[in-house]
């Protein structure tokens, strides 16, 4: 890490921390719109001016030193602790030990263990450290960057992407929020944050998120940045989201500027780096496949059946192919691209061309795969601009009218 980066987000923490503390609350009238794409391996955050004329968009430049796979988009979803004096950093320095995987355990369940065993910092701890450290460093770089040709000087909304399956979760859901509420809380002070600022805000923390800062789920903003493109289509999608750790799959309807219905939702373990895990555990790919083939037939296995989406799905009954959307980088691996390639055949989702949607090329510069932003770009819109969205617990079950054919048999029912 070089000195001069070291100082660059040292000093936009502490601008970030201080013009936070002095205007905390959201301007209605001029603000400008945070999407915080809070991945397993990686951060992306974007701002947006809306409802203005011109280029008003734009992604955070990452240090080369913290970019994960070289992306100059996407930050590295790693925090720096000293054992001594027990504080925080958002880069190494001498003495300090590295914090990675925080939010997989969140996602699992398992926020109250710790990362390391030798350390003393939870996961939920890390989390709401690196959330502050992280939005006090953005607002700083806003301030000193203006990226945004006509952008306001404060924000209007801080919209935090979680996935559909978590928000659907009311243990899972609560316990995001109560991350973001604490992390929120301690914006003002991330220039000098240690553990028992972090652990004692946790502890106190209310839970709940003031105006402006919201909790979205993913899914609504890939639909935003999906539905910006003139080639999107209505009806059945799938959507596969391979990131490093989890592989969410959400079999929705989308219907243009209506509320989209979620007919069922799945994330598990299954990413980019635990695909490298299980193989280090000599866990064979054929094993891992079989696992990723397991949770997509059940996704889009409750979406066949009569009482849920089966005539916008179900092969023998739909009156059109399914839409696959893929996003995420994992979708790179080889092992995943087999994956997805094999289910957009006829007799599963079908034949149509799979859509990878990416935030306008004039927003990002130096990127090989533009994609990797796109839930970023889609958190950016304002709460009237996205799309309602109606969670699987929410989609009440349908009576058949009539006989329909049986129920979608995935291949392990054959």
């Amino acid at each position: 890490m070089s000195a001069q980066t070291a100082k660059q987000i040292e000093e936009h923490i502490a601008r970030g921390a201080a013009d936070f503390a002095a205007h905390p609350e959201p301007d209605l009238d001029n603000g400008f719109i945070i999407g915080f794409d809070f991945g397993t391996s990686s951060l992306k955050l974007a701002v947006r001016q809306p409802y203005k004329v011109g280029p008003s968009i734009a992604f955070l430049s990452v240090p080369y030193e913290l970019r994960s796979g070289s992306h100059s988009h996407l930050w590295q979803t790693a925090l720096w602790f000293d054992p001594e004096n027990e504080a925080f950093s958002l880069f190494p320095q001498p003495g300090m030990a590295v914090l990675e995987g925080f939010k997989t355990g969140i996602i699992g369940g398992h926020g109250g263990e710790r990362v390391h065993t030798d350390l003393p910092v939870t996961r939920a701890e890390a989390a709401i450290a690196y959330i502050a450290l992280q939005m006090a460093h953005f607002l700083g770089w806003y301030a000193e960057t203006r990226p945004l040709t006509s952008g306001g000087e404060r924000f209007l909304s801080i919209n935090v992407g979680i996935p559909v399956a978590a928000h659907d979760d009311e243990k899972a859901f609560k316990s995001f929020r109560h991350i973001v509420s604490a992390a929120r809380e301690l914006v003002p002070f991330a220039e000098k944050l240690t553990l028992s600022d972090v652990r004692k805000t946790h502890q106190s923390s209310s839970g709940s998120l003031p105006e402006g800062w919201y909790l979205i789920p993913e899914l609504t903003a890939a639909i935003a940045g999906y539905t910006s493109e003139p080639t999107s289509l209505d009806g059945a999608h799938v959507l596969i989201d391979v990131g490093a750790s989890t592989l969410d799959i959400v079999a929705f309807n989308h219907v243009r500027r209506e509320r989209n219905a979620v007919i069922s939702a799945g994330v598990e373990l299954l990413g980019a780096a635990a695909l490298e895990a299980a193989r280090a555990d000599n866990i064979s790919d054929e094993s891992f496949c079989w696992a990723c083939d397991r949770q997509f037939h059940s996704v889009f296995g409750e979406a066949c059946r009569p009482s849920r989406g089966s005539t916008g799905f179900h092969p023998d009954l739909r009156s059109r192919d399914v839409q696959l959307i893929t996003t995420g980088g994992g979708c790179e691996s080889s092992l995943h691209s087999a994956f997805i390639e094999h289910k957009n055949v006829p007799k599963i989702l079908g034949s149509l061309l799979v859509m990878r949607p990416e935030p306008p090329a004039s927003s990002v510069t130096g990127v090989s795969d533009p994609s990797r932003l796109l839930l970023a770009y889609g958190l950016t819109r304002d709460i009237p601009e996205l799309l309602d969205l109606k969670l699987p617990s929410q989609v009440q079950d349908i009576t058949p009218q009539k006989a329909v054919l049986g129920t979608y048999v995935s291949k392990d029912d054959v």
